[in-house]
Parts: structure tokens; C-alpha cells; sequence
């Protein structure tokens, strides 16, 4: 994750988007430590807290192949969360296709 987070904060700079989506633990975890945001809410399932750094908003989600692997039965509730919260993100943001930015920082290079 070390290696890709300068390929990371040279998207930001460059599409300087006000939302990025942060799938899975992991990534969640390095990325906010990288900004020095403290983590202390708690990723109850499918309710996704949010944290800001200056204009920057930083959405943490349960990664897809988290949930077709170990929670299967619950990819409704996903779907609908992830759903709900870009709806409620929309009303904030005109045109929310040039302010989101999905990563996956690959978790191996750890």
C-alpha cells in the first residue's frame, strides 16, 4: 500500500475530487492513517461513517468480494446502503460523477 499511495495522492491532486470511496478494512485503515485521521468510529455493517480532511471526504465501505464471500445473504443491504449514501451525497454535490473517486489500494505491496 506504501508503493501505490503516491499514485493515490497524484489522483487526488490531479481530479481533486471532494469524495473518495474506500473499500475494505485495510485500505481504509492505511489511507486514513496516512491523512492522520483517527478511525475511532466504529464500521457498524452496512452504516458508513464518513471523515473529512479540508474539502475532502473520505467514504469507508465493505469491499464487494467481502461481501459475496462472507456476507452473501446480505448484498441487498449492501446495494442499498452504498445506494442510499450516494443518494444523500448527490443532493450535496451538482455532478457527482467528476466528484468521486473509487480506490483500491492493493493491499499485498503491505
Amino acid at each position: 500500500m506504501g508503493k501505490c499511495f503516491p499514485n493515490l495522492q497524484a489522483e487526488i491532486d490531479g481530479l481533486n475530487p471532494k469524495i473518495i470511496f474506500l473499500l475494505g478494512r485495510q485500505v481504509t485503515s492505511f489511507v486514513l492513517s496516512q491523512y492522520s485521521i483517527d478511525e475511532s468510529k466504529a464500521q457498524i455493517i452496512f452504516n458508513y461513517p464518513s471523515y473529512s480532511y479540508g474539502e475532502l471526504r473520505f467514504v469507508p465501505i465493505h469491499h464487494p468480494s467481502y461481501v459475496l464471500v462472507y456476507k452473501r445473504k446480505y448484498i441487498s443491504n449492501y446495494i442499498s446502503a452504498v445506494r442510499e449514501h450516494l443518494s444523500n451525497l448527490e443532493s450535496s454535490y451538482k455532478s457527482l460523477h467528476d466528484s468521486i473517486l473509487l480506490t483500491t489500494v492493493a493491499a499485498q505491496d503491505s
